[in-house]
């Protein structure tokens, strides 16, 4: 019986995320991505008791220590007398970790993280930073993470500051760096101003 239960939670948030991420495919949406996209469409940012965060993962294929591992998507807690796992903001991520997005030959950064960092530097006017991020990217990953960006903006509540940037960011004009740009010059984004104008 529990088998099935697993089976029907897998199914039913593939149909949920296919719906979110209006028809994208799936198979760049690693599964904690999937975690936190299933979370914020279920319970936008409202914490968890554990075993539903547990449930939660069995369906999207992530793993609760994977969640809450340091610098990750969520942070285990107690609320009174139970335990919860609450999800971080894009600006915790970004003050705790200085390598949020970074991929190594070890270790490819899940989307959201990717999402993640660079409407963090859309929201700290880094456009040089963004430009060269967008190029270490590629245009399918970038493409990719609009589209989360999309999704994800859809599912957080108004007013809610990670929704603010993320909009900020698919609203900018993110330009590619140039492959032969100099460290010290300047990555350009349209339409918006920044800083460096």
């Amino acid at each position: 019986m529990r088998e099935f239960l697993d089976i029907v939670r897998r199914e039913s948030t593939t149909v949920a995320l296919e719906q979110v991420l209006h028809g994208a495919d799936l198979g760049i949406v690693d599964p904690l991505t999937r975690q936190y996209v299933t979370w914020v469409w279920s319970y936008s940012r409202a914490p968890l008791d554990s075993g539903e965060a547990l449930a939660l993962c069995l369906a999207t294929g992530a793993s609760l220590d994977e969640i809450t591992r340091e610098h990750s998507i969520a942070a285990a807690a107690k609320e009174k007398s139970r335990k919860v796992v609450k999800l971080r903001t894009i600006a915790q991520r970004a003050r705790e970790d200085e390598e949020l997005g970074q991929r190594t030959a070890a270790r490819p950064a899940p989307l959201i993280d990717e999402l993640q960092n660079a409407a963090w530097l859309w929201s700290q006017n880094q456009s040089d930073r963004l430009a060269a991020y967008r190029g270490s990217l590629g245009e399918s990953r970038w493409a990719g993470l609009h589209t989360l960006g999309q999704a994800v903006a859809e599912c957080l509540p108004d007013g809610d500051e990670d929704r603010r940037i993320i909009l900020g960011l698919l609203g900018a004009t993110v330009r590619e760096a140039p492959s032969q740009q100099g460290e010290g010059e300047q990555g350009q984004f349209e339409g918006v101003r920044t800083s460096e104008t």
